[in-house]
């Protein structure tokens, strides 16, 4: 589980038993009360600048990057799939840039840290 801030607002995991099974989910809020979102990292925290994979975040940098990482193999099999092949994301350039990046690592590399800055 993970709790911290950045900028303006506040991140935090949660684990909710469902079905026999334990769901996780995320919140983010502002500190001023202003926006609140309960969501599903795996799903929902869409990548549309370089369309690269989906995150749980694991830490903040400078208040305004969140950092997390995917497993080689994960990041591999997401890049080849048809939710890559048909995203169109805000800087092309950075899409091509991840393909090669994938076809570049093995499968049992070390995971890929991502750094996502939030606009």
């Amino acid at each position: 589980m993970n709790l911290f801030e950045f900028g303006n607002y506040i991140y935090y995991e949660i684990a909710i038993p469902w079905k026999g099974k334990t769901e996780g989910l995320a919140w983010i809020g502002s500190k001023d009360g202003k926006f609140s979102v309960l969501f599903d990292p795996e799903i929902d925290l869409i990548n549309d600048f370089d369309a690269g994979p989906n995150i749980w975040p694991k830490t903040v940098k400078e208040n305004s990057t969140l950092i997390g990482w995917k497993d080689a193999i994960k990041f591999r099999q997401y890049v080849i799939s048809t939710d890559f092949k048909t995203l169109k994301p805000l800087n092309s350039e950075k899409k091509i840039q991840l393909e090669k990046l994938a076809q570049s690592i093995n499968e049992t590399d070390n995971p890929i840290i991502m750094l996502i800055r939030i606009k």
